[in-house]
């Protein structure tokens, strides 16, 4: 499947070694079995479920692993799976909680939190990830807008008229 991504370069020749380095990327993380692109909940989430996995399959698992990937498939995934990472806000995971009191069927007792809680400090990581892809996409806009700005004063003052060669 195709997938876009933007370099951040204005320059052809950046730009394509750029592209380069990110397609070698691209293709080492398929090659690992790592998901390409992680732009959505969902990817994140499986990636969280298959290493437990592995790691309950090698022995090496904590006996918890399997209450996390519980707590994942059956609150996590339906509710926010859909969801683009840069996304999630602090709302989002207010309606993931109210949203598990209403598939649950009343308010999570302590420990149900706690079990909670640790199946979902992937959100904090991700929300902070969004927070810094945010910052970048602000950046990058700022940044092609600085350089569109400075063409245009570029050829404002090409195009301006002196007053020496009106004489």
């Amino acid at each position: 499947r195709w997938q876009r991504a933007s370099t951040g370069e204005h320059e052809l020749p950046k730009a394509i070694e750029k592209a380069k380095k990110m397609y070698i990327m691209a293709e080492i993380r398929h090659s690992q079995g790592l998901p390409v692109v992680t732009r959505r909940v969902k990817h994140v989430a499986e990636l969280a479920i298959k290493r437990m996995e592995d790691e309950i399959a090698i022995g090496q698992g904590k006996v918890s692993y399997e209450t996390y990937i519980r707590i994942i498939n059956d609150f996590i995934l339906p509710t926010i799976g859909k969801r683009e990472i840069t996304s999630i806000t602090l709302i989002v995971i207010d309606q993931l909680d109210k949203k598990r009191i209403e598939i649950m069927g009343k308010a999570p007792i302590k420990s149900t939190m706690r079990k909670h809680n640790a199946a979902t400090t992937s959100l904090r990581t991700m929300l902070e990830r969004a927070e810094q892809l945010r910052v970048q996409h602000r950046k990058a806009k700022i940044s092609s807008m600085l350089c569109v700005r400075r063409k245009l004063n570029a050829s404002a003052k090409e195009n301006r008229v002196s007053p020496m060669s009106l004489a």
